[in-house]
């Protein structure tokens, strides 16, 4: 522990008195930060916030009617005063500027066993999972959180994984450079596995499935008129044919404004491997515009496109994803 015995006088000549409310004159102990601030307050208040604390007091063999106590300890100011921010009651906690601020919160708070300010500064982190996974991933790492690791890893599909990795230059000396190495793997590995839901094999084993196997089959293989397939071959807008169960005289009849949705979809997830890009208003433009030569199409293509998106691409995608990443396997990789 960063602290040392009882003193009785001031370690630093130079110390200077924090600002209220750590400057109370009829102060018990004081705390003495690393770069010279003393910080007065009192021990009830410690020993109700700190099992750290607690303990040493208990241990002490320092009579508590003597002058005031002083504790140095090896933290600068800043920590010191976040500490005694949770120990003091009506006192408002600060919002953290930054992952790595937040990390350090939770560091000290953790130094000395502050289990609700721990939750804080734990939740403090995890703010900045949106918009700085990798750096959330790191300090979730740092301090062994599988469920906040796992989150994180999953939040970077929302970025690149070019501008993941040379955007990102902290880090790497909190923990090992392998650890960083499962996710970018990971990130590969989705994006992988998210273009294979985008291949015309896929679809055409699940179309299969639908036509044959469906819940509502009612023995008739060829699907309403107005849908995104049928096995008749006069069906309108079909340009391209899917070999049902990869048997060339079982054909499936399919939009092509289909494919240029699904060639869209491909596009923008290549580049970044965010689901949520498939029901994207951009990504349909192509689409509707291609049905839009065609009087029977054209009022269909959208919501047809917008409910197959919801209901069958977006469930396949993340699908696609659980499978790659088993959790338990995954967060054994982050930690050697």
């Amino acid at each position: 522990m960063s602290m040392q015995p009882f003193m009785e006088e001031y370690p630093d000549a130079q110390s200077k008195p924090a600002p209220a409310p750590f400057d109370s004159a009829d102060s018990d102990i004081v705390l003495h930060s690393d770069d010279g601030v003393d910080f007065r307050t009192y021990r009830f208040l410690l020993s109700m916030a700190s099992s750290v604390f607690t303990g040493m007091f208990a241990s002490s063999k320092c009579a508590t009617d003597q002058a005031v106590s002083i504790v140095p300890l090896y933290e600068p100011a800043s920590l010191v005063t976040v500490f005694l921010t949770f120990c003091h009651p009506n006192l408002s906690l600060p919002t953290a500027k930054s992952v790595q601020e937040a990390a350090e919160w939770y560091r000290i708070l953790d130094k000395f066993l502050v289990e609700p300010g721990k939750q804080w500064a734990r939740q403090e982190i995890m703010k900045f999972v949106g918009e700085e996974p990798v750096a959330v991933y790191v300090q979730a790492c740092r301090f062994n959180w599988k469920e906040e690791a796992e989150h994180a890893a999953h939040q970077t599909l929302k970025f690149p994984l070019g501008k993941l990795t040379t955007s990102y230059n902290a880090g790497l000396s909190i923990v090992p450079a392998q650890t960083m190495q499962p996710l970018w793997m990971y990130h590969t590995m989705c994006t992988e596995t998210m273009i294979n839901v985008l291949t015309d094999t896929y679809w055409a084993d699940f179309w299969s499935e639908e036509l044959f196997n469906g819940p509502e089959d009612d023995g008739d293989m060829t699907p309403p008129p107005d849908s995104l397939f049928s096995a008749e071959p006069s069906f309108c807008c079909s340009t391209k044919t899917f070999n049902l169960y990869g048997l060339p005289a079982m054909r499936l009849y399919v939009k092509k404004w289909w494919f240029a949705y699904i060639d869209d979809v491909r596009a923008a997830l290549m580049e970044i491997p965010d689901i949520d890009k498939a029901l994207e208003p951009e990504r349909f433009f192509k689409a509707i515009k291609i049905a839009g030569e065609c009087k029977t199409c054209c009022p269909q293509a959208l919501p047809k496109l917008t409910s197959f998106a919801r209901y069958d691409l977006i469930p396949g995608l993340t699908r696609a994803v659980k499978q790659v990443f088993d959790p338990a396997l995954t967060f054994r990789m982050i930690l050697i």
